[in-house]
This record gives structure tokens, sequence and C-alpha cells, in this order.
């Protein structure tokens, strides 16, 4: 039985069989989802009119028809039932969805298990990041959801933290309560739990700073100061830690049993240079886990340059009040020993020790202290990472916030991922590119040059260009605004592109390593062990990242090499398990392995083979239920099939071409890459000579896809007498498994520059000769579209559509989306031959639903096109 297992509390989640799956279209999760939290019995017509609310109830239902469809195509056909009139949801022992177990959990009030369950199942709101702005009544739903499920869990974690209060297990209900003071920071009884808990395990200045922090959103948000309950409590907890507190201060500034001087100060942050630019993400992200109980190490890890300092400073302003012993900033650069660390810390404390043990005298300093401590550029001392931990061990209260291009490694580690700056893509609007955190900190450090300068519509999209080569990089924004007293920034950003040695400055009070790019990679290319070194330059040969069995094939890069550099900030792992670097350490790296000229060859000439059989590989799932998801995964690495692709041509690989070739140009016409295409053919034409016999039947190849893409640019540049040459020479080959989907392009050659339909029957015939021989049922489909319009041609439409209803069939059978959407729309243009207009419309529609699914554009467009001839 399949298991399908369906998560809704946060991002949406399917998983069929423990496989992760994608309902494609956003109405068919909506779709979905609203038949498993609702569980009713639906009409086709309410469903059409909740879903599709601005097109007629006919269009409405068409809609519903192909959404139902998706969802049955994606997941199965036993979730729903879906009869004539109406369509409900069917539960079933293999159906699991996780709001359904929430309210089987929260029905147990006096189970603590059971409501710990409840909440370990909301791992966010409902359908967190999910949207259907083109249905109101959709986006109505979901927004009461939403706060129903919200208020669902307040009622749980109140329920978690009065019952453990009732069994005075205090610390276990602290979690709870803060969770539920997150969800309803307006509600005062939360807020008192808290404070209470605070209190009764000895966190008293906690308990002081819960109570402002709850004064402060009642006055920001209601107006209003909190009730007498609230103050009562906090009064009471304020009388008896003043006593303590008083009793603190006058032990202050006298020397110790152990010989130890300590000096009053509450932080020693530096003072920036220049404005923080906000990064509201990566804040709030942090501060949430530094305010976590349980984080109480928590690493700012990435590369040189990437900020991590100047957003620790950052850090530490914002969280001044949250320790009543201070925040304090360790510069560790110039520190390389362990006896160089706890002097630092010393002098950053600004305590003297008389009997020379400063790690003692640090450890009991620290022992009953609420301090956050910031260790910065701590990769350099790796080696003694211990030392962090004995801190922690030392002290309970203390929290450690540390960068590092490296993680530490130890047990106690929290890591969070420091990035670039976000930055703006090509076509984002000009109102908001100056919202984007890159472009501020490129103005802001352009004006420190140019006091006049400003965001303007003519350098806007040059510092869009700066932004996205550097990758939002500080430093490298930084040294590139530098360059403005000498260039503009249209040559600015071209002498980037050209090398990232331009990327430097001459600043005085820049530290070394941070005066150009290069010299930030050196840093970290001198730490590299020699497996590291070899690894991460033919990682460099990839573009637009890389998967495991890739990295594996390429540059023999095992799972602990790649977390050694993930670990070192010099890969990030990003989504669907794939990898990626920075551009610019990109370069650095490859220019390393291009100093070795043999071990470059043989590391390029890897990938281009890995990747030629990677593509063959996935050929069969091309052509069937998985078509959308092999499309996806061809596009990822669109960027290394076509780096192959260069490399073999350059080579003159042809087995490697020949590999690349059948799968790639099922691609490019079913997405309808057409500059891709012409990149491609231009590039095999150049280097693949035509008077080679090993190399001339793909040369000809290129030139029938030369000849197409020519024909679609401009019809008139199409030579007969060359078309006929080059249909001559295939002529005389014998059919082979290779020649079927060519010679379906050689009859779209004959049908319309040629305008000759027994020419066009001909090559036809002959690919169905091929295709019937090898089973290929894709290759069948499109030859029996390609006879169809021979008929056609010949005013034989009842033939057409025949033929045309007989590939459609096929495609749906075996799940062949674009052929499904190629034949739908063939038969909606015998509908309108025919004068059959409103079947011709509405075919046009379903053929065009299909288009957006698979992703083809040039399909979306025709239907559009199409569309307005028939409206018309």
């Amino acid at each position: 039985m399949a298991q399908l297992h369906i998560s809704l509390l946060g991002t949406p989640q399917l998983q069929l069989d423990a496989v992760p799956i994608e309902l494609e279209r956003r109405k068919a999760l909506a779709l979905f989802v609203y038949l498993l939290v609702t569980k009713a019995v639906y009409s086709r017509e309410a469903l059409a009119t909740f879903l599709f609310p601005d097109v007629d109830i006919r269009r409405g239902l068409a809609y519903l028809r192909n959404t139902l469809w998706t969802i049955n195509k994606t997941l199965g056909d036993t979730w729903l039932s879906v009869e004539r009139d109406t369509v409900q949801i069917v539960p079933q022992a293999g159906l699991w969805v996780d709001v359904w177990a929430f309210a089987q959990y929260e029905g147990q009030a006096d189970n603590l298990q059971a409501l710990q369950s409840a909440v370990a199942l909301y791992r966010d709101d409902f359908l967190r990041g999910f949207s259907l702005p083109d249905s109101d009544l959709f986006e109505e739903w979901q927004f009461f959801q939403v706060q129903s499920f919200r208020q669902r869990l307040c009622d749980v974690l109140e329920k978690l933290t009065r019952g453990y209060i009732g069994q005075n297990r205090y610390e276990e209900a602290i979690p709870y309560a803060r969770r539920w003071v997150l969800m309803d920071n307006l509600n005062e009884s939360a807020h008192r739990n808290l404070m209470r808990l605070y209190d009764w395990t000895g966190q008293r200045s906690a308990a002081l700073r819960q109570y402002q922090t709850c004064a402060d959103l009642l006055r920001d948000q209601l107006g209003i100061a909190p009730d007498a309950k609230t103050r009562s409590l906090f009064h009471d907890i304020q009388a008896r830690h003043t006593t303590k507190q008083t009793m603190e201060v006058m032990a202050l500034n006298l020397t110790t049993s152990k010989g130890m001087i300590f000096k009053t100060t509450q932080d020693n942050l530096p003072t920036p240079a220049t404005p923080f630019i906000s990064r509201e993400r990566d804040i709030a992200e942090i501060l949430r886990l530094l305010k976590d109980d349980t984080c109480r190490l928590l690493t700012l890890i990435g590369q040189g340059g990437i900020g991590k300092t100047r957003l620790s400073i950052h850090m530490g302003e914002m969280l001044r009040g949250e320790f009543a012993d201070g925040v304090y900033f360790v510069p560790l650069t110039p520190v390389t020993s362990a006896e160089s660390f706890w002097r630092a810390i010393a002098e950053t404390l600004r305590f003297d020790c008389i009997d020379g043990n400063l790690r003692a005298d640090i450890h009991d300093y620290l022992r009953q202290k609420e301090i956050l401590l910031i260790l910065d550029n701590f990769e350099q001392l790796l080696d003694h990472a211990e030392l962090v931990s004995d801190i922690l061990h030392a002290s309970l209260r203390t929290k450690i916030l540390i960068t590092s291009r490296e993680r530490l490694n130890l047990r106690q580690e929290w890591i969070y991922e420091v990035d670039g700056l976000a930055y703006p893509a090509v076509d984002t609007s000009f109102a908001d590119i100056e919202k984007y955190g890159a472009v501020a900190l490129f103005v802001q450090s352009a004006r420190q040059t140019q006091p006049d300068f400003a965001l303007s519509q003519a350098n806007a999209p040059h510092i869009i260009d700066i932004c996205q080569l550097v990758e939002g990089m500080p430093l490298g924004i930084e040294l590139a605004a530098s360059w403005l007293q000498m260039l503009s920034v249209e040559e600015i950003a071209h002498e980037i592109q050209k090398s990232y040695d331009f990327l430097s400055s001459s600043f005085r009070n820049l530290p070394p390593r941070h005066r150009s790019m290069r010299a930030v990679f050196e840093s970290s290319w001198e730490r590299l062990t020699a497996q590291e070194a070899h690894t991460i330059c033919r990682l460099a040969i990839f573009r637009g990242g890389f998967d495991r069995p890739a990295a594996r094939a390429v540059a023999d890069a095992e799972l602990p090499i790649l977390l050694a550099l993930v670990n070192k900030s010099l890969i990030r792992r990003v989504q669907d398990g794939r990898y990626d670097m920075h551009e610019l350490l990109r370069q650095f790296a490859e220019e390393k392995l291009m100093a070795d000229a043999p071990a470059y060859h043989t590391a390029r000439t890897r990938h281009s083979e890995y990747y030629a059989q990677y593509l063959e590989s996935l050929n069969i799932a091309l052509k069937g239920v998985n078509q959308v998801q092999t499309l996806n995964a061809i596009e990822r690495d669109s960027g290394n099939i076509h780096l192959a692709w260069s490399w073999a041509c350059r080579q003159g690989y042809i087995h490697v071409l020949n590999h690349l070739l059948h799968t790639l140009l099922l691609y490019v016409l079913i997405r309808s890459r057409i500059h891709e295409v012409r990149e491609l053919s231009e590039e095999a034409l150049k280097y693949i000579p035509s008077d080679n016999p090993d190399t001339r039947l793909f040369h000809q190849k290129m030139q029938v896809l030369s000849a197409l893409l020519n024909f679609d640019s401009n019809p008139y540049d199409v030579v007969p007498e060359q078309l006929n040459v080059l249909m001559d020479y295939f002529r005389q080959l014998s059919d082979s498994p290779d020649l079927g989907v060519i010679f379906v392009l050689l009859q779209n050659l004959s049908h319309y520059p040629l305008g000759d339909t027994a020419v066009g029957e001909y090559w036809i015939k002959r690919a169905q000769t091929i295709f019937d021989a090898t089973g290929d049922t894709f290759g069948k489909i499109m030859a029996l579209r390609g006879l169809g319009w021979v008929v056609h041609e010949r005013i034989q439409y009842a033939d057409s559509k025949r033929i045309f209803q007989q590939a459609y069939d096929l495609s749906r059978l075996h799940h062949d989306t674009w052929n499904e959407g190629e034949n739908i729309r063939s038969l909606a243009e015998v509908a309108y031959t025919l004068g059959e207009y409103p079947l011709a419309e509405q075919m046009i529609y379903e053929g065009i639903l299909l288009s957006e699914q698979i992703g083809d554009r040039v399909g979306i467009a025709s239907g559009l096109g199409f569309l307005g001839t028939v409206l018309f």
C-alpha cells in the first residue's frame, strides 16, 4: 500500500513512499490541501468557483479537470474520490496528515506527552510561504486557518506550561512558556508565567527583562501599561533582585582571595567606521538562536570578507541589555596560542592576574556572570578549540558568539552560515533596487569617494552587475566602490568581469588579509591540506553547482572532504543536496588548477565525460511520467552541460558529443531554449570539421539544427538548394537509432521551407521505422504528429484529426506532458479549420496549461497567439 505523508504546518511538504514529491502547479496543491483540511464533499462547480474566480464557470470546470488530473498523475488516483459531480478526499490507512494528527494530540489535555507531540508537529504557520494571489476566496480561507492554528497552538502551549508548573518541573516548562509568549506576545498571562519560571529557576535578571519586554510591547502596539497583576509580580521580583545586586556591587573592584583585581565595565564593542547595512533575515535568526537557552555557543562561519565581524558587532549592540554583566568583543586576529588567547580575554574583561594562572582566574570570574563573549576571527586558533569548551563548562550563564572561516567542531557548537548581502536580479524594478543590502552598501561606499554619488536609472544596471559578480560579498563591494575616483561604474563592472584581481585597495586601515580578494583567498588557501587543495581546484570547474556523484566522478571528492570544505566556508551546501562555490573563489581555485596544464586537461575531460553519461542516463526519464522533474534536473546543470559540450567540441571528442546530443536536443526542444540551441550548434560547426569521415555525420546533424533555427528566426534566409543537399546526404544513410529525431526535424523543414508534403512523408515514415524498431514511444508520438501534419496539409482533415487523436491518447497513456500539449494544440488546429471554435478554444486553454506545467515557453506563446486568432 502506498504511503502519503503530508505536512502543512510550515512550508508544505509531501512525501510519497518516503520520497519527497512536488505538485508542480500551485492550484493543484491548493485544491488538495483544501480537501484534506476540510474533509468535506464539494461539487465541481463550487471548487471551480473557489479556485478560478476570474473565469466563467465553463473554463473554471476545464481548469478544475486539469488540476484534478495533475493531482492524480503526481500522487496516484487513490487519494481522491472524483465523481461526475463531486470531489472529496478519501481517508485511508496510508494517508497521514499533520493537521489531522495535531487535532488528535491537542484533544488529550491531561497527557503532556501528547501535547508535546502536537507542539513538535507545528513547524511554522499553516502553509508558510504559500499563497494563491489570483483566488481571494482561497487566500481568505488560508488566512483564517493560519489564525486558527496559531490560537490552537497557544492553547496547547498554555496547557503544557501549566501542566509542568503543576508538577514543579520548572526548567521543562520554560521552552513552552517562551514559545507561548512568542506566539501570543500581547498575552500578559503568558508573560507572567514566563517571569515566574525565570524567577523560580534563579534567572531573576531574565524575569525582569521579560517584564520590560511585555511593557514595551503593550505600549508600542496597544498604548497601554501592564495590568496590576503583572506590575505586582515585577515589583516582587525586583525587590529580591535589588538586594542581591547590591551585595555584588559592594564586592566589585576588590581583590579576591586568588589575587585577581577586577575593574568595572559593561562592554567594549568597537565603534564601526560605517553604518550597518541591515541583514534582517540574518539578524532575526541569530537573535532567535542566541535567545534559545540550549544554544550557548554559536559560530558565524563564512568566507573572508563576507561580513562576519561587522554582523557580530551589530548583534552585540542589539543584545547589550540582554546580558546582565555585559557584552565583550575579543579580537583574535593576532592570537595564535592558548596563552595569548587567555591574555586577550583578560585584557578585554579588564582585569589583572597576580598569581599567574589566567585560565583558572577567568573561569572563576565568569562562573557567576551572565555575559556574552564575542570571539572574532577564531580560524587560526582551531587547534585550541577546546579552550572555548572549557569556558562553557566553567560558566553556565556565559554565551559565546564566534566568527570564523571554519567551524570549531565542538559538541556544544551551533552553526550559522553567513552569506553575502541580498542583491537584485537584472529585471528588478528601479524603485526596488535600493532596498537590497548589496546595492545600499555600494551606494554608501561610493559616497565616501564621491559625496554626491546617487543611484540612477543609468548606473543601476552596472551596480547590479557588480553586486552579482561579487555575489553580495561586502568586502568585494567596498573594494569595487573604492575605484570610483578613477573609473565609472560601468568600467568597474567590466574590470571585475575580466579578473577578480581588480578588486584591491590601498586603504591603510584595512588589515593586509582584506586589502584584495586575492589576499582573502590566499589566506584561506594556506590553511588547506594537500587533499583539500587538490579537490577544491577540480570543483572549480563546475558551473552553477554540483552534486555528490558529480564531485566524486570529477574531483574524487567523497563526503568527508566535501564536509571539510563546507566547514571551511569554501563550498556551500544548497537546496536539493547540491553544492556551489562563490564565483570569485571559483575563479581563484580554477586559476590554481590551470597553472598545472595536464591536471587541468584531465579534470575538464572527466567533467565532460561525466555529464555526457549523466545526460544519456536521463533520456528515458525525459520521455514519461518524470518528465518535469527530469527537465528541472537538466536545467539545474545546464551550465555544466554547456561547459562539457564546449570542451568536447574544442577537443574533437565526438563520442562525448554524441552522448550529449540525443537528450540535450530533446531538452532544448521541450523547454524551447532556442538561444541555447543556436550557441551549441554554432560552436559545434566551428570546431567539428565536415571533411573528416569520423566527424561528418555529427557536423551534418548540426547543419540540420542550424537550418531549423534559421527558418524559425528568418525564413527567407533558408536556401532550398542547401536543404536539398543536406537531405541528399541523409537519404544515403541507413536507419539508426540516433537518426530518428533528426528525421523528424527534416520533416519539419520539408513541411515549412520546402512546402513538399511528399518529402515530409518520406522523412516521417523513416522516423517511424526507427522508433518502432527501438520501441521508443516518445518518438512514435512525435512521428505520428508529424504524419498528422502531412495529412492535414493535404486537406484530409478527418484523417489528420484521427492521427492527432491517436497521438494524443498515446501521450496521455504514457504521461508524456510535452507531447500531450503539442497534440492537443494540433487537434485545436483541426477544430478551428472545421469551424468548431468553442472546441478549439477549450483545447487551446488545455494546451496552454500543459505548456505551463512543462515549462514550454514557445508552446505557451503559440497557444496564446492561436487563442487570439480563435477569439477574434
